[in-house]
């Protein structure tokens, strides 16, 4: 699996206001903000706030589901 930290945390602010704007809370807007900013593929959680949305850059998946998925790779 390639996965990669980021180690950057310069996420332009618009990028979190946006997710503020659709409706999610001010540190979930940061989390989606970051998974968006830094191309992540896959956002895994159990926060039925993200599971509840569609139409988002990134897949959001838990984690049971999101290893079925790597294991078939």
């Amino acid at each position: 699996m390639d996965i990669e930290p980021v180690e950057s945390w310069q996420i332009p602010f618009e990028t979190g206001s946006r997710y503020q704007e659709r409706g999610l809370k001010p540190g979930d807007a940061f989390i989606a903000a970051l998974a968006e900013w830094s191309g992540a593929e896959y956002l895994v959680t159990e926060n039925r706030h993200f599971m509840a949305r569609s139409a988002l850059p990134f897949r959001v998946a838990k984690i049971e589901d999101f290893l079925r998925v790597v294991e078939k790779r």
